[in-house]
């Protein structure tokens, strides 16, 4: 996981928007966006941005829901609707005036899916050697959203017997133990009640994640 900075934000993606006569750069600040291929920012959540204009006498920024937070840096919180104009105002070294309208997509942040070794799907069919050291991970399915989730804590259940509280994001030896005492072949091994810690708020739009359903084969 990138090393998280006091505000929660590194920047770790460089893209400009190849247009004729583009005279702007955008850049993302956000850490966990990548947004290397498209032009998106994200609901209800503070997304940055640092804006330059090579070569330009002065420039000003405008756009909804967009405010300067410090010299050449603003952040969006987009609202409602689809699409999100930016406009650069820019005055160049020769007096001319230039404006640039950068769109970008609204998306909505979807809650984000559990897993268990690096497999995407959250219903699976495994041995129960195959849950030795087995890692629980929170991932979202928005290829644009890098953020990394530690999980601190989750739970095992298996019929009939008590559940198995596991800290950290790993099988430990004691759960692997309990699951090959009592684990039966046919039976369904739910990973659920997830503790996560994340390195910056999204205003409360989840606080549960889906759990991984495991058919012991």
């Amino acid at each position: 996981m990138p090393r998280i900075l006091n505000s929660f934000f590194l920047f770790i993606s460089f893209f400009s928007f190849a247009q004729k006569d583009t005279l702007s750069v955008i850049k993302h600040t956000s850490e966990w966006i990548v947004n290397q291929d498209c032009r998106v920012v994200y609901r209800a959540m503070p997304n940055k941005f640092s804006i330059e204009v090579p070569n330009s006498l002065s420039f000003s920024v405008s756009g909804l829901g967009l405010k300067s937070t410090s010299k050449n840096t603003f952040e969006i919180n987009p609202g409602a609707g689809t699409e999100l104009n930016v406009s650069v105002q820019i005055v160049l070294k020769n007096k001319t005036k230039k404006v640039e309208v950068f769109v970008f997509k609204i998306k909505n942040i979807a809650v984000p899916l559990t897993s268990l070794n690096y497999n995407k799907d959250p219903i699976l069919r495994m041995s129960k050697n195959n849950l030795k050291d087995a890692v629980v991970r929170v991932f979202f399915e928005d290829k644009n959203l890098d953020f990394k989730f530690n999980v601190l804590e989750f739970t095992i259940r298996i019929p009939g017997q008590k559940a198995i509280v596991v800290q950290g994001n790993t099988i430990t030896k004691a759960a692997f133990e309990q699951i090959n005492r009592y684990a039966r072949k046919g039976d369904d091994l739910l990973i659920t009640d997830l503790r996560v810690r994340l390195g910056i708020s999204l205003n409360g739009f989840f606080c549960k994640f889906t759990p991984v359903l495991i058919t012991i084969l």
